[in-house]
């Protein structure tokens, strides 16, 4: 937002006195110093005043010369002749332009500083403050001038009852100014006071000029509040013609925040932009035209300066504001979707498929044509792969179909690679209602080879218990592949679809309540092993199948399978408590019975507590050794992994080998890598074979090597 009312004297950036400043001396002017021939550098000088009395760029290095030469008497004569040209011309901006370079380059200097402030004076003059600002930032008396300059004009451009724009906040009117805290406060209707340093508020604040619209909503709110419900049009034209720049809607929003609260903004903003004066951009960025056609021809030069995707883009938001700038977006589309056809034919049946959408698409026969020829090229396919937009899709999809004999072919190359599931739903109803067989191969080749058509599994899954055809693959088998493929990794880009079909009441759980009861065991065991599963999705899993088929809470056999080494040292444990230690104990319980009064007697129930433990052992080996079985090493197939076997883990991707060995529950020691067969870490290792993939420690590797564990 332009300040037009007090652009400001010290304090505004001027480009004119940073030139000046950063200039070197005129060539001419450098030799005649050299020479030591300042008449010449005064005839320069005088013919310059004379001539072109604005070039600060040629002066001010001349009079930085003098000053830095201690000769300030002659750059005092050179600049008040300056000066005097200047006043006669009426040049008032080039006598503050060189006064502001004289603060830079002759910073002591006196009469710039006062003739400065006397501009100064006409601008703010006005200001209760003015006199209590010279004094308070040491106007005429400061060593820096500049800063002192702009540290005073900050100060009278936010004083009491200045009304100010602050971006994100809205319309502010300053309620004190406090040069003691050095603070500048500022209230906002909505969101109360805030308080500012005079350098935050020449950064972020914006004073307005007296008479602009965003004054009137704060002193005029009433009338103004009347105006956005009679005539919203109106409103907005005041606010463009007061600010003249396009704004962001949510800057609009904020300008107009004490007129519209945010309950009627929907409905009032709907109303405002039904005016054809006003445009808004896909970025959300607002502009006003003078009038209606202005606008029109405003967004069509845009559209005919954008590049062709976004010319579609323009056309699709702007086309139906009137029949004339719809008749020429769409004339300007065809002719993009006619050349297309030639360089990129998904790009060409987008403009065309995009041109039926428009109020005046024009030559509709040419239209057909083109579109018939681009669905029948030999990379139609590709082409209908491309398009961005699943209404297009399913309008080329229906092309296809039309136009082409071979549409079905075409149709089952297209599922194997579709993932929106609407479009999927056209294509397979479409290859059923031309051939059911041919269709129930393309699902059997898909639920066999997952990885093929990874999409289409995914939604023959979510199918599978709603469509009869699909019936016949609601098995058990199915419920293995599904934790297969997640155990693996095949379809790793799927595992969270794949998951969500164990979500309750999902078809995971729609399948598992038609198995029988040696499927459902089955599936436990399965699912007790897996540990590609969620754990709240596996319990809840197992929950429901131990709820719907309680045959399977049968006793389970126990046995388990441990090393020879391991069991001998437990054997060896229950004989030596049984043997030596319980009877031991037995002889100290008597003696410390001997010891009179049981009541006080420690060593007496120490040693029953000792008893007590020593044959809870015993109970524990004797259960135990009753279930454990030896492993028979020399009946371990090695050709997959199984009890008893080592096996080598090579890592995806490179990196460090890992050496597994799985053994019974009494060999387990993870520090050496040496797992229990029903150990979680040992499930994702069980059953595989050389070459497959596997998951250690949520690690891929793959299996290297497998050979009978050995030192056991």
């Amino acid at each position: 937002m332009v300040d037009r009312w007090k652009t400001g004297v010290a304090f505004s950036a001027d480009p004119a006195v940073e030139a000046a400043l950063g200039a070197r001396l005129d060539p001419q002017v450098k030799l005649l110093f050299e020479e030591n021939a300042e008449g010449g550098v005064e005839e320069l000088v005088l013919s310059h005043v004379e001539t072109n009395p604005g070039d600060l760029q040629f002066f001010i290095p001349i009079f930085r010369h003098f000053i830095r030469n201690d000769k300030k008497d002659t750059a005092q004569t050179y600049i008040d002749l300056l000066l005097e040209a200047y006043r006669k011309g009426t040049m008032e901006t080039g006598e503050i332009a060189l006064l502001r370079a004289l603060l830079v380059i002759w910073p002591d200097a006196t009469d710039p500083r006062k003739l400065l402030l006397e501009h100064v004076r006409r601008l703010y003059g006005e200001s209760p403050n003015f006199n209590r600002l010279v004094a308070h930032c040491r106007i005429l008396d400061a060593g820096e001038p500049q800063a002192a300059f702009k540290r005073f004009e900050n100060w009278l451009r936010y004083e009491e009852g200045r009304v100010v724009y602050l971006a994100t906040r809205g319309v502010g009117r300053v309620r004190e100014i406090n040069l003691t805290l050095d603070t500048i406060k500022v209230y906002f209707g909505l969101i109360g006071g805030l308080s500012f340093k005079p350098d935050e508020a020449a950064r972020m604040l914006e004073p307005l000029p007296p008479g602009h619209f965003l004054i009137d909503t704060l002193d005029r709110k009433p009338e103004l509040t009347v105006l956005a419900k009679s005539n919203p049009s109106e409103l907005l034209r005041r606010l463009f013609m007061a600010v003249n720049r396009p704004l962001p809607l949510s800057e609009l929003r904020e300008m107009l925040a004490e007129i519209i609260e945010p309950p009627q903004w929907n409905s009032w903003w709907t109303a405002a932009r039904k005016d054809r004066r006003l445009t808004v951009s896909k970025s959300n960025l607002s502009t006003w035209s003078d009038s209606a056609d202005d606008a029109d021809a405003t967004l069509l030069g845009q559209f005919m300066a954008a590049p062709v995707r976004e010319r579609l883009d323009l056309a699709r938001k702007f086309a139906k504001r009137s029949p004339r700038l719809a008749a020429s977006m769409a004339g300007e589309l065809l002719k993009d979707a006619q050349r297309e056809m030639q360089n990129d034919g998904a790009l060409s049946l987008e403009l065309f498929l995009a041109l039926e959408k428009l109020p005046d698409p024009g030559l509709t026969a040419e239209r057909a044509a083109a579109l018939s020829t681009l669905v029948q090229l030999p990379d139609a396919l590709d082409i209908v792969r491309r398009l961005p937009d699943r209404a297009m899709r399913k309008r080329a999809l229906a092309l296809v179909r039309e136009h082409r004999e071979d549409w079905h072919a075409l149709f089952s190359q297209l599922v194997r690679s579709e993932s929106d599931a609407q479009s999927i739903v056209l294509i397979y109803e479409a290859l059923r209602e031309f051939d059911p067989v041919f269709a129930d191969g393309l699902v059997s080749e898909t639920m066999s080879s997952p990885s093929n058509a990874p999409d289409f599994f995914i939604w023959l899954c979510r199918e599978l218990t709603t469509r009869p055809e699909l019936a016949r693959f609601a098995t058990m088998a199915f419920l293995q592949l599904v934790l297969r493929l997640l155990q693996g990794n095949v379809i790793k880009e799927q595992n969270a679809s794949l998951r969500k079909l164990f979500d309750e009441d999902g078809v995971f759980h729609q399948v598992a309540r038609r198995l029988d009861t040696d499927q459902a065991k089955q599936l436990i065991v399965l699912l007790d092993r897996d540990s590609s599963l969620e754990d709240y999705r596996r319990e809840k899993m197992l929950k429901d199948l131990r709820a719907w088929y309680p045959e399977t809470h049968e006793v389970k056999d126990t046995t388990f399978f441990v090393s020879a080494s391991a069991l001998s040292l437990r054997q060896a444990e229950f004989t030596k408590i049984t043997t030596v230690d319980i009877p031991h104990n037995t002889e100290e319980i008597i003696k410390a019975r001997a010891h009179g009064d049981l009541r006080e007697n420690f060593e007496y129930h120490a040693a029953r507590a000792r008893q007590e433990l020593l044959s809870s052992r015993a109970k524990t080996l004797h259960d135990e050794l009753q279930l454990a079985r030896p492993i028979d090493f020399a009946r371990i197939d090695a050709s997959v992994v199984c009890i008893g076997t080592t096996v080598r883990l090579a890592p995806e991707g490179g990196g460090e080998e890992v050496v597994v060995t799985i053994l019974g529950p009494w060999d387990s020691d993870p520090t050496s890598n040496v797992l229990s067969y029903m150990a979680r870490a040992a499930a994702g290792l069980l059953g595989k074979r050389l070459g497959d993939p596997a998951e250690f420690n949520e690690k891929p590797y793959k299996v290297a090597e497998i050979k009978v564990a050995e030192g056991v």
